[in-house]
């Protein structure tokens, strides 16, 4: 029987429409792509208010994927080896771990929720890479003003650099603080798990929303993870006072 024949290729994400079941008389077979996929969950994702800077970090992991393994695999023939060999193929694009790991939780979350559709059997087991946490860097403030006298150092650096040092704030907390007169208000969402409130002056808080405007219209923008790249430049800069 031509149902029997075509189990497996069922298994694997295609859909039949037997010669009995439509007006042309043809078996037609359709699959459910991961293009499909991915258009289908940006959708669902825009429809229940997602962040817009999480809504490009989705997009474009999904691209990434859909270009390491092809956009036009079916979607329930993605197993380990495919995570395994994306995670190969982000390492020698030079993604730190930290991107890496953030690309996999947009692929995870993905197929979790085409799990729950029943539009897959299974989800691949898709891991985070172990990430080293360092200890925090300490700088006296001579150090500090020889950061600051750098001159390939770009200003805007330097008034961000400036505005976490005297405020204590942590790395990602300012992208989801609020400015309410002269105090910067601090969600409990943030890794303290309680809200505070932080007073600051004019020049701080001319920083505090230059950095805002940076994150949610200018170059943060379009990056990945916007407190990886502030990190990644304030450490780079230190080298080169030999810190």
């Amino acid at each position: 029987l031509l149902v029997n024949r075509v189990v497996e290729e069922i298994k694997n994400g295609m859909v039949f429409s037997f010669p009995w079941m439509n007006e042309e008389g043809h078996t037609k077979i359709s699959v459910f792509t991961l293009k499909d996929a991915a258009e289908q969950w940006m959708k669902h994702c825009i429809k229940n208010g997602m962040a817009k800077n999480t809504l490009m970090i989705n997009r474009i992991s999904l691209s990434r994927f859909s270009y390491c393994i092809g956009s036009k695999r079916p979607l329930n023939s993605i197993d380990n080896r495919d995570v395994m060999g994306f995670v190969d193929f982000l390492k020698a694009k030079g993604n730190s771990d930290t991107t890496i790991n953030i690309r996999l939780r947009t692929i995870k979350a993905m197929l979790r929720h085409f799990r729950k559709m029943e539009k897959i059997d299974r989800v691949p087991v898709i891991e985070q890479i172990k990430i080293i946490r360092m200890d925090p860097i300490y700088i006296t403030d001579h150090e500090f003003q020889s950061l600051m006298d750098l001159d390939q150092l770009d200003g805007f650096y330097k008034r961000v650099f400036l505005l976490y040092r005297e405020t204590g704030m942590r790395l990602r907390e300012p992208f989801m603080a609020s400015l309410n007169g002269n105090w910067i208000d601090i969600p409990p969402e943030s890794k303290t798990k309680s809200a505070r409130s932080i007073e600051v002056s004019e020049r701080l808080k001319s920083a505090f929303l230059e950095l805002k405007e940076w994150y949610d219209h200018g170059y943060g923008s379009t990056l990945v993870d916007p407190g990886d790249h502030i990190s990644r430049k304030f450490k780079r800069h230190l080298r080169y006072i030999g810190v």
